[in-house]
């Protein structure tokens, strides 16, 4: 949550940001994530990263906040594009991954250079590499 409020805020500005109710999300978690998300982090001067310009950080229900049911949506479709990437394909996956791989944020856990790319397919990795 904390990356996600650093880079929607550093690219929009004042953001607010808006979790589905999960036991492990409590008052307490919450205020920890935001107080995280609003300090400089980095061991030196260089390596700091600047806070992020959140204003709240709130739990919500799916039930009342269409937003959130959304955001689940979208997790079941790059669910269907990651089992793709690793080689489980489905007619479904097909159809979402050209949608789905723009939406993969450049600096996401993918230890990759170029998402689209890597979420298109084993052959055509294969055959980039060996071109």
């Amino acid at each position: 949550m904390t990356q996600t409020a650093r880079r929607w805020g550093h690219s929009l500005g004042l953001v607010s940001l808006l979790t589905d109710e999960q036991r492990i999300f409590t008052d307490d978690v919450l205020r920890t994530v935001l107080q995280y998300a609003t300090s400089p982090i980095g061991m030196a001067l260089l390596t700091r990263e600047r806070c992020a310009p959140v204003h709240t950080m709130l739990r919500g229900s799916s039930a009342d906040h269409p937003s959130i049911q959304l955001a689940d949506l979208l997790a079941g479709a790059a669910a269907a594009v990651t089992e793709r990437h690793v080689g489980n394909p489905s007619p479904a996956a097909e159809g979402l991954w050209p949608v789905i791989a723009p939406l993969v944020e450049q600096s996401s856990l993918m230890p990759y250079d170029t998402p689209g790319l890597q979420l298109a397919g084993l052959e055509t990795r294969r055959t980039r590499r060996s071109g």
